[in-house]
């Protein structure tokens, strides 16, 4: 394993902390720290205002600029050789748009992920005894406590066993706990025994309250099996300079854990989570990956289309005496394309599907159409892409201008909507998504969602994929833990499914560059995409 290193830092340090996937959980926004820098003009954060143009209308301040992320990705220059690389020791190592700590967080990297180069020199900076490195295809990191150029050092090669797969759909595997000891270290039979009593006697938990009964609805009664070879940092129990103690914490039943391999030792099957501890996987349920997922809106797939959401939605077919409702019924979460007519029969509207002769009934499904001209965002341009959310039907749309490409179902906040002139406190207090007008913030790929700060101990919910801020703590993110989407069931968040998620991300604006555990607008990054949330 080569020489011994301190464990100081391999830990939770400066966690990415958010709190609207969390029920009644107080803000605890995950925006970057300590910048005293403004962005330059026209490229100001507008998305975090409380005062915000009234819909329908969507008035919106001038200054836009279309882009997406392709296209901003591809004006960094220059590429940089894949060897040259800095990497991340600590939960965040921030990235900044000059070099110096006063200049703006435009992004950050995670423990054991690594970005490229611009070239293997220092540049002259301010503030980083150890030196600053440019970035492909921005930005300046300081080599210092959280950071290191030896990416074969022990220390960076145990981090990097547990870091996030952001080339997947999902950067970890997920599980629900149902309480469990944290280890610093994998334990023997007989330590194990000491911390959790006897196999015999270690017992179930009592379901969960109503409040937090939704968290467990993708938790399958499966045990998890082991699927890994013993991570290489952990085949002589643990990495060289981990805590002496050997529990960390206790993850608390109802909480939820991201773990990156399933391996078994000492006669157990363990998970390795990213904060570097195992976990008993006879203590955890695993998450069933939900499928759902949207639809892009190209060839014969257009506007306008119906969702069925939590129920079945009976089918029904025009007769030459009426309608009449059929045996047949389309799935929960079903896209049902319609031709755009109605028919009424004994007050009830009939919508048209462009299945032959069948109906929908327009008081059963929810229904995603284009918006009309004169309601687009003011001082929208040809080609920007902007994001439209509705909340009662629980659907969001992606356009590039006036085009939509892609719409789905989504859950927002639990208690509704409210006005933008609402309080942040307000909002989350009764689990409610702000209207009005905003933009991307922030981008994370995974966020620690907790009603507590720093390092939970009493509830939370592990690297939350995709997190979009528009108003922190008020995020579209994925939801791996139920695929209720089109009915409200947040904390205020508009949570979205893992396919959808990924695509989100990677379709907004600010871009992520490769490395990259997040990013800001700012200097470099272009403007955050705009996103509309209207009743």
């Amino acid at each position: 394993m080569g020489h011994a290193v301190s464990w100081t830092g391999w830990l939770v340090v400066g966690v990415v902390l958010a709190s609207c996937g969390v029920r009644g959980a107080s803000p605890a926004p995950p925006l970057p720290m300590g910048s005293t820098e403004r962005p330059a003009e026209g490229e100001a954060d507008r998305g975090s205002e409380e005062t915000l143009p009234s819909l329908p209308g969507m008035a919106e301040e001038s200054g836009t600029t279309p882009s997406g992320s392709a296209s901003v990705v591809s004006a960094f220059a220059p590429a940089a050789r894949a060897e040259l690389q800095i990497g991340s020791v600590q939960r965040t190592a921030w990235i900044f748009d000059r070099p110096s700590k006063q200049g703006r967080q435009i992004g950050y990297l995670r423990e054991g992920t690594a970005a490229p180069l611009a070239s293997p020199e220092p540049v002259q900076g301010v503030g980083c005894p150890g030196g600053w490195y440019g970035l492909v295809p921005t930005g300046y990191v300081c080599l210092d406590r959280t950071t290191t150029l030896d990416l074969r050092s022990p220390r960076f090669l145990a981090l990097a066993e547990a870091a996030p797969r952001n080339e997947e759909v999902l950067p970890y595997r997920y599980a629900f706990s149902k309480g469990a000891p944290m280890y610093n270290r994998i334990p023997t039979p007989e330590e194990q025994q000491k911390v959790e009593g006897p196999p015999e006697k270690r017992k179930e938990p009592p379901p969960l309250s109503r409040f937090l009964s939704g968290h467990e609805e993708l938790a399958m009664t499966e045990g998890i099996q082991a699927t890994d070879e013993v991570p290489e940092g952990w085949k002589e129990g643990a990495p060289v300079g981990a805590p002496r103690e050997l529990v960390r914490k206790w993850i608390p039943h109802g909480s939820m854990l991201a773990f990156h391999a399933a391996f078994q030792a000492q006669g157990r099957v363990w998970l390795l989570s990213p904060d570097m501890t195992v976990v008993p996987a006879d203590r955890m349920k695993p998450f069933r990956v939900s499928t759902f997922r949207g639809v892009k809106l190209e060839g014969d797939a257009k506007l306008p289309l119906a969702w069925s959401r939590h129920d079945p939605v009976q089918k029904y077919r025009k007769e030459a005496d009426g309608v009449v409702a059929t045996e047949e019924r389309w799935p929960p979460r079903t896209a049902i394309p319609l031709t755009g007519e109605r028919v009424e029969q004994g007050g009830k509207v009939y919508l048209v599907t462009q299945e032959e002769g069948i109906l929908a009934r327009e008081d059963q499904v929810v229904v995603a159409s284009a918006r009309e001209k004169d309601k687009m965002p003011a001082s929208m341009e040809a080609g920007q892409r902007w994001i439209d959310v509705h909340i009662r039907a629980g659907t969001l749309t992606a356009y590039v201008g006036e085009r939509p490409v892609f719409t789905t179902l989504v859950s927002p906040g639990a208690g509704g909507y409210g006005a933008a002139s609402e309080s942040n406190a307000a909002l989350v207090k009764r689990s409610a998504t702000p209207l009005g007008v905003y933009r991307v913030t922030w981008k994370t790929r995974a966020a620690v969602m907790s009603p507590e700060d720093d390092d939970p101990k009493k509830f939370w919910i592990a690297d939350v994929p995709h997190t979009l801020y528009f108003r922190p703590p008020f995020a579209i993110h994925t939801a791996y833990w139920h695929e209720d989407f089109g009915m409200p069931k947040s904390a205020g968040c508009i949570n979205v499914s893992p396919e959808d998620g990924r695509f989100l991300y990677d379709w907004t604006d600010p871009p992520t560059p490769p490395g990259w555990q997040g990013s800001g607008p700012g200097k470099g990054m272009g403007l955050g995409t705009l996103l509309v949330i209207a009743p």
